[in-house]
């Protein structure tokens, strides 16, 4: 809030599940305009029932990552797991998901269909598809259309791909981003809901 002031905010929302974050942008912000994107069929049936009717809220129903293709997506019960990786079985006890496959889009495509060319919060929260998400917005980067990029990161081992702070901060800084601060939110290792 303090970096934005009160300028018209405009985000993207990567990983809204069920609009959290949409909450969260609006407590912090008077005037936004948000792009909110679900892979998850069910989470984004309850997105578009909670945020459909906003005038300033706009909701797509696929993934992100490196380019277009279609994929396999695991929608687990508890669908703020639901990921394009499945679940290392040593922390999957009893977690019931099925498998489909759905259409993901780069970011850049994504982008340019949209003709958005400022986004001041890029937020990502993809369950271990962090990287490849960015390297699908190689162009976006370079061009700087991010002011502000926030991601969610699962540090270990739980699905069978993850993130880690070098292969994100590699790839951002090479495109003049860089990390400044970090958040400790959850840790999924010590999460009791498992």
């Amino acid at each position: 809030k303090k970096i934005f002031l009160n300028k018209k905010i405009k985000i993207i929302d990567i990983g809204a599940n069920i609009g959290q974050s949409i909450e969260r942008f609006e407590k912090n912000f008077d005037d936004i305009e948000i792009y909110s994107i679900e892979p998850s069929k069910d989470a984004f049936k309850k997105l578009a029932e909670k945020n459909s009717f906003k005038k300033n809220v706009f909701l797509f129903n696929f993934a992100l990552g490196e380019k277009k293709e279609k994929k396999n997506f695991y929608n687990y019960n508890n669908n703020v797991l639901s990921s394009l990786y499945k679940i290392d079985k040593k922390y999957s006890n009893n977690l019931d998901y099925n498998r489909k496959k759905i259409q993901v889009l780069s970011l850049d495509y994504f982008c340019k269909s949209q003709k958005l060319t400022n986004i001041n919060i890029l937020k990502i929260d993809t369950q271990g598809n962090e990287v490849k998400v960015l390297k699908g917005a190689n162009k976006s980067l370079k061009k700087g259309i991010f002011d502000l990029i926030e991601l969610e990161i699962i540090m270990g081992n739980y699905y069978e791909n993850y993130s880690n702070f070098y292969s994100v901060e590699k790839f951002l800084i090479k495109n003049n981003y860089r990390i400044v601060a970090l958040d400790r939110k959850l840790n999924f290792f010590n999460d009791q809901k498992l």
